[in-house]
């Protein structure tokens, strides 16, 4: 999980502009009891950002604010960009390939 996140943030940061990011780590233990569940969260921290600005903590907002909040998706062009930038990059990760399989392996 560590070698993707890794590569998540180097997406953010030549796709997005990201100066920074944040690590967030999860798992949902009750949920599926005896089949533990982990994640991570990978923030883009922008030191021009207006809602979550640079150098403060996350603050996530509450359901009745949400929709008040200007966060945008990417776009497909985006979404495409970060895809190719993965794909491009894969030689500077070697081990890519095998972390994809084993990632696809424990979903399964």
């Amino acid at each position: 999980m560590d070698f993707l996140t890794m590569i998540a943030a180097d997406a953010l940061r030549a796709v997005f502009g990201a100066d920074w990011q944040n690590f967030q780590e999860n798992g949902n233990w009750q949920k599926h009891p005896g089949r533990g569940h982990a994640h991570i969260h990978v923030y883009g921290r922008r030191r021009d950002a207006r809602e979550q600005p640079f150098g403060e903590a996350l603050r996530f907002p509450l359901r009745s604010e949400r929709d008040e909040w200007q966060v945008q998706a990417p776009t497909p062009d985006e979404v495409e960009e970060i895809r190719v930038f993965v794909q491009r990059n894969q030689e500077a990760y070697p081990a890519f390939d095998a972390a994809m399989a084993m990632t696809q392996e424990l979903s399964d």
